[in-house]
């Protein structure tokens, strides 16, 4: 089985652009909130996290998973950002 570019360039801008979408979201502080929510429901709330906990915790197994893909992704933007400061103090500095 091959791949035609055209497949494999919008496979990669499709991922490309989930990733830009994941470095908007505060993806620690959700799972920070599952963890929690998690942790007392039990006590608090248990009929209701015997109805959700299920769904939350493949909630919480998509966010994780989704974790390496946005570092990436904030790792490049800062990269790209401080090229740019590079490149824009090199021309300010010409004469």
């Amino acid at each position: 089985m091959t791949i035609e570019e055209q497949d494999y360039q919008q496979a990669v801008h499709t991922v490309a652009m989930c990733g830009m979408m994941l470095a908007e979201l505060d993806l620690p502080k959700l799972l920070e909130a599952i963890e929690r929510a998690d942790t007392v429901g039990p006590m608090f709330h248990p009929t209701l996290w015997m109805q959700k906990s299920k769904a939350m915790h493949e909630d919480r197994d998509l966010l994780r998973a989704a974790l390496p893909l946005r570092a990436f992704v904030l790792k490049a933007q800062e990269l790209l950002a401080a090229e740019k400061a590079k490149a824009v103090k090199k021309t300010e500095e010409e004469p």
